[in-house]
């Protein structure tokens, strides 16, 4: 599928993807004004998914420096490809192009034994240090399907190329940020309680105060409006609403731990 030098120019209509193969380099230019050239590797060899992700984390130091947030990352995908075609990995600079026929997305995709067809995006340095992310995580795998939007994951929990299987992991992560927010909003309310609770707490321990002395005692309740009664029935509803809350806190912990890392890759979507 791919031949030498080839490049994948996919244009974006009403997110609407034209493969265009076989061009021998790309009519772009390198930031200081150089075209691009495409290495070509004579003797390319098979590639697993597992290898391929293997040479590409091993040139990340070395490329990560040319992906810059909000640019088309030309240089960064270039000087990728020419490295993994120097490893003799047969490998495609694709490009995303919106008005004017101008690029503003760059990937490179190869066709591993195992997977079939990938592409790949690198995460741009500066995200990825204000994200504090892990360094496997700045290597994406592309979700790319004809009228459909772009998706990505890092390579660590693309199990899948499936572009289903990737709406069905992103569904169940937006689920897990609703999961989130809503034990936030728990925690608020069991904070607020609590805080009553305290306040009832010490408005009993006044009303103890005064039990020795009839009047003084009647004088306390018509103060604070409360009484032994009603001071039951709130501490029970508390008592249940905190029992419950605890209820939830080791099965939620366990979700959030599990889809803690896949929240966090969608915060650049």
């Amino acid at each position: 599928m791919f031949r030498h030098k080839s490049i994948i120019m996919l244009i974006l209509v009403a997110i609407l993807f034209i493969p265009l193969i076989g061009c021998s380099n790309p009519p772009y230019k390198m930031e200081n004004g150089d075209p691009v050239i495409l290495k070509n590797n004579p003797n390319p060899k098979p590639t697993s998914w597992n290898q391929l992700i293997t040479a590409i984390y091993a040139t990340l130091d070395d490329v990560l420096p040319y992906f810059k947030e909000n640019q088309p990352c030309i240089d960064g995908n270039v000087i990728l490809h020419n490295k993994l075609e120097d490893q003799g990995l047969k490998t495609a600079f694709v490009t995303i192009n919106g008005s004017y026929d101008k690029p503003f997305l760059t990937l490179i995709a190869v066709e591993t034994s195992d997977r079939g067809l990938v592409y790949i995006k690198i995460v741009p340095q500066s995200v990825g240090t204000k994200l504090s992310i892990d360094k496997w995580y700045y290597i994406q795998n592309a979700y790319v399907q004809k009228y459909k939007k772009i998706g990505f994951l890092p390579v660590k929990f693309a199990e899948n190329n499936d572009y289903e299987w990737y709406l069905n992991v992103r569904e169940k992560t937006l689920d897990a940020f609703d999961a989130g927010a809503y034990i936030d909003k728990y925690a608020e309310i069991v904070k607020i309680n609590k805080e009553k609770l305290d306040n009832i707490e010490k408005t009993n321990d006044k009303i103890s105060g005064y039990l020795n002395n009839t009047t003084n005692y009647m004088y306390a309740k018509k103060s604070y409006t409360f009484d032994k009664y009603t001071y039951s029935q709130r501490i029970n509803i508390y008592n249940q609403r905190i029992n419950r809350y605890n209820s939830y806190i080791p099965k939620f912990n366990n979700q959030v731990e599990d889809l803690k890392q896949e929240i966090s890759i969608f915060k650049e979507q």
